[in-house]
């Protein structure tokens, strides 16, 4: 995940949906921040597609079973590529 001052944040995905994800890293990331998130998306029947999206974080807590921050995050419009990716987990 990269911040707006192009800090790169290692982030663990929990979920992703055409609308958003919800993420797991070691930063409070300020609610209404914007980031980019860069992932590897699951493709059938086998391998990974790479995903980037600009996302506005909707929520931010603490979540210590989790091993740090959950962030909550809503996908800004999503260009073809990304679109694509995702239609590898939801066709």
């Amino acid at each position: 995940m990269e911040l707006a001052d192009n800090t790169v944040v290692s982030a663990r995905t929990l979920d992703i949906s055409a609308a958003g994800a919800a993420v797991v890293c070691d930063l409070n990331v300020k609610v209404g921040a914007t980031v980019k998130l860069r992932a590897r998306i699951p493709a059938r029947p086998s391998g990974s597609l790479p995903f980037l999206a600009k996302a506005s974080v909707v929520n931010c807590t603490l979540a210590a079973s989790e091993g740090g921050f959950r962030l909550g995050l809503e996908f800004q419009a999503l260009d073809a590529d990304a679109q694509a990716s995702l239609k590898g987990i939801f066709p």
